[in-house]
């Protein structure tokens, strides 16, 4: 095979591996324009309503009585105070509750679209081996209609 013929043979594969890409490149794009009719839309998990940003509704006790508040007095302001550090302490523990069922929401959310991409992923490289493999065909089949033809060249032609 000439220097030439080689080269020609190089760029033709080159060429052909080229828009084998551009094809993967295309295919593995979403359509956003149209969607086909076997495809339905994703399964959406129902987001919870939008948490409001609460603020808690304790109230705080008053002033201490000081030193010179009676028995009754000091008895009310302490329970006041416990009322105010059990309420305080429950809010906190709701907002924690509220923090942790989004937290699992989000990880389930996540793992979806993890999925979601690692499926795609799979598609493209099942794609891209199926169309390798095709553009290997070609290419044998290429090489063996350039050897035919080489092998015919040399053939002696019987004399007429």
């Amino acid at each position: 095979m000439s220097a030439a013929h080689s080269c020609f043979l190089t760029q033709v594969i080159t060429m052909k591996f080229h828009a084998l890409s551009f094809a993967i490149a295309l295919i593995s794009f979403p359509v956003f324009a149209q969607t086909p009719s076997n495809l339905s839309p994703p399964t959406m998990i129902a987001a919870p309503e939008k948490t409001p940003v609460v603020k808690h509704s304790c109230v705080k006790p008053g002033e201490s009585p000081g030193r010179l508040a009676t028995a009754n007095q000091m008895k009310s302001f302490n329970a006041d105070v416990k009322t105010y550090l059990d309420c305080l302490q429950a809010f906190v523990k709701s907002q924690g509750d509220v923090v942790k069922a989004q937290t699992e929401l989000m990880k389930v959310q996540t793992e979806i679209g993890n999925n979601a991409v690692k499926e795609h992923n799979d598609y493209v490289a099942e794609l891209s081996k199926k169309q390798e493999a095709e553009l290997s065909k070609m290419e044998d089949a290429e090489r063996n209609k350039k050897t035919d033809s080489e092998l015919n060249k040399n053939k002696i032609q019987p004399t007429k």
